[in-house]
Formats: structure tokens, sequence, C-alpha cells
């Protein structure tokens, strides 16, 4: 009943003459419930968490405005606590999402880096056979002159799969 009012805080003086609680088994038996003060707990998001209350196995009179606003403010901070913990539990969910992403980028790298080994050093040698050699290019035979472009074609495809497959494509 406490929850269905948030931001008041519901009190009974004695439970057995109030008639949402006369029947209760907490208040016709163990624990003998006279008394119920409860302030809901009311999330930064609105939900209704439940309630802090006060309770005894005697009746007693009506709190004072003071002692209720004492027990919101208790409620308010148990909230608060409890709204620190959900965001620490969010924040660490968002670090190991992070974590995860960056093992996962870096896995991706390294096979990059692996399967573009070969490719580049190819790419590399061809490169430094035809600015090192003392023979001008067309004066080559034109197999060798062949073989040499089909191989770096072959290369620079394989590594446009490289940088489509690192891209997730």
């Amino acid at each position: 009943h406490a929850i269905d009012a948030p931001g008041r805080v519901l009190e009974v003086t004695d439970a057995r003459e109030d008639p949402r609680f006369a029947n209760n088994p907490l208040v016709t038996g163990e624990p003998h419930i006279r008394y119920y003060a409860g302030a809901p707990l009311v999330s930064d998001k609105g939900f209704v968490l439940g309630t802090l209350c006060v309770i005894d196995r005697a009746p007693r009179p009506p709190m004072s405005d003071d002692d209720r606003a004492l027990l919101q403010d208790l409620a308010a901070c148990v909230v608060s606590e409890l709204n620190q913990h959900r965001r620490r539990i969010e924040q660490s969910v968002t670090l190991s999402a992070a974590r995860n992403l960056a093992e996962l980028t870096r896995r991706r790298l390294d096979r990059l880096a692996h399967e573009t080994k070969s490719p580049l050093s190819s790419i590399l040698g061809y490169s430094a056979l035809l600015l090192t050699s003392k023979q001008p290019l067309q004066l080559r035979p034109k197999r060798r002159r062949q073989g040499c472009l089909e191989s770096r074609k072959e290369s620079s495809h394989h590594l446009w799969g490289q940088r489509r497959v690192a891209r997730g494509i």
C-alpha cells in the first residue's frame, strides 16, 4: 500500500484496526505487527522499488512531521545508494564491453598484419627488383615482366580483400 503513493509516508498506528492489514498473517501471527510507517523507495528512473519501513509490535501514536520528514530523508539516502550501485554496475558492463571490443579490434589487426605480410613483402621485393635493375623495364623479357606485374596485381587484390575483412565488410 505504501508503494501506491510515491512521495508520501504510509502510516498505520494499529494494524489490527486497519481493514487493509487486519487479516495479514504478519499482523494476526508472528511477528504480530501493530505499527507500520513506510516511505516509498523511488529510483531516479521513477520505479518504485519498495519501502523503507518502521514496524513495532505495539500500537503507536502518529508520527510528528519531523519524524515523517526524517523517514523520507532516510528513504532518499537508500535510493541514492541503490542508484549509485546501479550506475557502478552499468559502468562495469560498459567497461567490459569496451574491453571486449578492444580485444576484438586487436585480433583483427593482428590477423590483418599477418595476412598482409606476404603480399607486402612480395610487392616490396618486386619494387626493389625493378628499381635496382640495370636494364630498363622495356628491355626485360616480356615473360618475366608479365610475371612481375601479375604478382603485383595479385598482391594488390589480396591487400584489398584484407582491407575489407579488417573493416568488417
